[in-house]
């Protein structure tokens, strides 16, 4: 038996969204969110720490008749940790095109180069926690998934998910699901 103490983490989240449709096929928005985010540990003092976030998100969306949509988007993100000294200013500058054919199969790609400029620790806890297991410096990440209605209660997903840094190999990932709705 080992005792590791009692855990606790909670997360507040306000959120701010803003659409305008400049144009038939564009829409422009802006998201605002503000998040804390706590942890505590009894045993493990590197698992106390209390996170600030705000988080601004601009996104230009072109849709034409429902069958393409793209979209590109910036997200600019600060964190700090109140109870430490680690601090991020994340820049993500993405893009995500997503393909429908009729009702039976969606196709939706993305990519994104995020800029970690981190102080502290990144092998830490929080470090981690704050870069969402990214590094510091240049980021890549990319998605592709399949979603295909089989039957009308059968349904498969595939997702592919890649991640580079600056100084490691590409992480690549993958993921096969057959779902079945009674």
């Amino acid at each position: 038996y080992v005792y590791t103490g009692t855990e606790y983490r909670d997360s507040d989240s306000f959120l701010l969204q803003t659409r305008y449709k400049v144009l038939q096929d564009l829409i422009a928005s802006f998201d605002t969110e503000l998040m804390s985010i706590k942890s505590d540990s009894e045993l493990f003092a590197t698992r106390r720490y209390k996170l600030n976030n705000i988080k601004l998100t601009p996104k230009i969306t072109y849709q034409t008749d429902k069958s393409i949509i793209a979209s590109l988007f910036y997200n600019y993100q600060n964190k700090k940790n109140t109870t430490g000294n680690e601090r991020l200013n994340q820049s993500d500058l993405g893009t995500e095109i997503q393909w429908n054919n009729s009702e039976k199969m969606t196709l939706l790609g993305t990519f994104s180069y995020i800029n970690n400029k981190f102080i502290g620790n990144q092998e830490s806890v929080v470090g981690n926690q704050m870069m969402e297991g990214l590094r510091a410096g240049n980021n890549f990440v990319w998605q592709l998934q399949l979603q295909r209605q089989i039957t009308s209660f059968l349904q498969l997903n595939i997702s592919y998910d890649g991640r580079k840094t600056e100084t490691n190999k590409p992480i690549h990932t993958g993921s096969v699901q057959v779902q079945a709705r009674f």
